[in-house]
């Protein structure tokens, strides 16, 4: 019997059945935990070697791992277009949960019960559902990818059954004490801590209901304070680098702002104004129709924001976690507990189904809801 080098396997001429035997290590099988070879047969010597080169290359182009990576360089094909944001989030999954996982399984072998297995250890791992359907979308699409270019024969991801898990944790809604709480620290903190420029922040946020990336968006000439009008075009993308897209819908919404809102807005415009002059050149113009920018002049971060939001709950008294979006879900509970009809608080917060705000933003504030006041005035 001829030795090849090491990695090559061996190949030996067949006595009994005549020919050539060519056959090699093909690493351990994922599913039974046995080692695996391949082994391969041809009238001489050459010809074996040959097919077993053919049968070892498949069998590496056959792992799930080299197919994720074609799929990753050919643009994830099957994604939407992404922000930078949401991108990271699949590189995320793909390197924390699925690599880990399916890297070296071969393609092929993959099934049905072992996708559901997967997805059944994740939520026992504590993740959310919209996080398992981000997993095994991400698991079809790669599978689809495959089956277009006859890889695989079919997609067992597209039809494994997500398990049950536990319901996700609800926003919170400050009540309208709480609210008057952090509304006042925020109006009595120092300027030069952050805290008009972020009070700021707070008050529209929390009467307006807008997404925070909808807030760090808006920009000076879309708010009118003679039509006591702001428009909500845009959403800030935190990047890295931030940047500027459409509203989560793609759509467009007017709000009438409540007169103390404009107040807030018109002070924390003449406070901007004050700063820039100090900052001159340094002062960045690509930002400079910003509603909201850090003292620098750039666009808020998200964990900064996060932080000191928390900060002045804290010192507001209110006890727990107190989040940015929690002010979206603050303005949707009181709003609707002053009887704000529910269509016209979905068209307030920019969704096109009014059954999302009980199932997501709604929540019980007060003891009864009276339908007797509309908005905050």
């Amino acid at each position: 019997m001829a030795k090849r080098a090491h990695g090559e396997g061996t190949v030996y001429k067949d006595s009994q059945r005549g020919g050539w035997v060519a056959q090699a290590s093909a690493g351990t099988d994922p599913l039974s935990g046995k080692r695996r070879r391949v082994k391969v047969r041809a009238k001489t010597k050459g010809e074996a070697l040959r097919r077993l080169s053919d049968r070892m290359s498949k069998l590496d182009h056959g792992r799930f791992g080299s197919l994720l990576d074609a799929w990753i360089a050919r643009g994830m094909p099957g994604q939407k277009p992404k922000s930078g944001r949401t991108k990271k989030t699949l590189n995320h999954l793909i390197g924390t949960h699925i690599v880990p996982t399916f890297d070296n399984f071969a393609t092929s072998a993959i099934t049905v019960e072992l996708v559901e297995e997967f997805l059944e250890g994740k939520a026992d791992d504590g993740l959310s559902r919209a996080t398992l359907v981000k997993l095994r979308g991400i698991l079809s699409q790669v599978f689809a990818y495959a089956v277009a270019r006859k890889h695989v024969d079919w997609n067992p991801a597209s039809l494994a059954v997500l398990p049950h898990t536990k319901p996700p944790k609800e926003g919170r809604a400050l009540t309208q004490s709480e609210l008057d709480s952090l509304l006042a620290v925020c109006e009595n903190l120092d300027p030069d801590c952050d805290g008009e420029r972020l009070g700021a922040w707070v008050h529209v946020t929390a009467t307006l209901g807008l997404r925070p990336g909808e807030a760090n968006a808006l920009e000076w000439d879309r708010v009118d304070f003679d039509a006591g009008t702001i428009v909500i075009a845009r959403s800030l993308d935190p990047g890295p680098p931030p940047t500027l897209k459409s509203t989560k819908t793609k759509e467009t919404r007017t709000l009438e702002a409540p007169e103390r809102t404009l107040g807030v807005l018109r002070d924390h415009r003449k406070r901007q104004a004050e700063e820039r002059l100090m900052m001159g050149d340094r002062w960045p113009m690509k930002w400079g129709k910003l509603v909201f920018v850090s003292e620098a002049g750039t666009p808020l971060q998200a964990g900064s924001l996060r932080k000191w939001i928390q900060r002045v709950a804290d010192t507001a008294g209110i006890e727990g976690s107190v989040t940015p979006y929690d002010m979206r879900h603050t303005a949707a509970s009181l709003l609707a507990a002053r009887g704000v009809p529910p269509l016209l608080l979905a068209q307030l917060l920019g969704h096109k189904d009014a059954r999302v705000l009980s199932r997501y933003y709604m929540h019980d504030v007060t003891p009864t809801i009276s339908t007797a006041v509309t908005g905050w005035e």
